[in-house]
């Protein structure tokens, strides 16, 4: 492997990142309403947010992606591209996560704060979007963080459908130079190397925020 292949290695790392935050953001937008439905008194959301959590985490993300590259286009008759096929699995992937640490961070707040706004006469709206949900997010900030560390590392499969990211791009290599190697080492590294600076990075705004407060 000489010096060209490294840089045609390392170059997917823009796209692995990019699949991961946009799966992240999108991730997020749907762990919310699910983890709200899954806090529901209504009996009929709370199993539905459930069956939809107990289905994504059940079932491995390789296989969604295929339901969505391959099979949902001859189902719907709708062509996906790869780009739209990887980042909506990943997303929905997420978002079953997110949901249940979303879940967790809102239970771990305490219940006191919220009767005393219901006395104030807020609007349960007002409750949840100005006085649990904010804090409900810095306390579960280390958890996205480490999900985010997860979708780095799923990213990997999205070689599949032919998305030239960090890991397809080392194995193409690999077939061109018959070099097993130096490729993966490469690509290893660089994994290694972004899930290492996002815990550094994380670690970094922690520390300043609480320096600030």
């Amino acid at each position: 492997m000489d010096f060209k292949d490294f840089i045609f290695i390392v170059n997917g790392v823009f796209t692995t990142l990019e699949y991961t935050i946009f799966a992240l953001i999108l991730g997020f937008l749907l762990g919310l309403p699910i983890a709200v439905m899954r806090m529901s008194k209504s009996k009929i959301l709370v199993i539905l947010s459930k069956i939809y959590i107990s289905v994504i985490r059940g079932t491995p993300v390789l296989l969604q992606l295929s339901i969505w590259y391959f099979v949902f286009p001859k189902l719907t008759g709708i062509k996906t591209s790869a780009f739209f096929a990887g980042v909506i699995t990943f997303a929905i992937n997420s978002s079953a996560y997110v949901a249940e640490i979303i879940r967790a961070g809102i239970l771990g707040i305490d219940k006191g704060q919220t009767e005393a706004a219901k006395v104030l006469g807020i609007s349960k709206r007002d409750i949840l979007l100005d006085i649990v949900l904010p804090q409900a997010i810095r306390n579960i900030s280390p958890a996205i963080v480490n999900e985010m560390t997860s979708l780095i590392k799923e990213t990997a499969i999205i070689g599949i459908v032919g998305i030239p990211d960090l890991m397809r791009r080392a194995q193409l290599v690999t077939a061109e130079k018959y070099d097993y190697f130096g490729p993966l080492i490469t690509a290893a590294a660089c994994y290694y190397i972004l899930t290492v600076l996002l815990s550094v990075l994380y670690s970094l705004v922690e520390r300043f925020y609480k320096i600030k407060s």
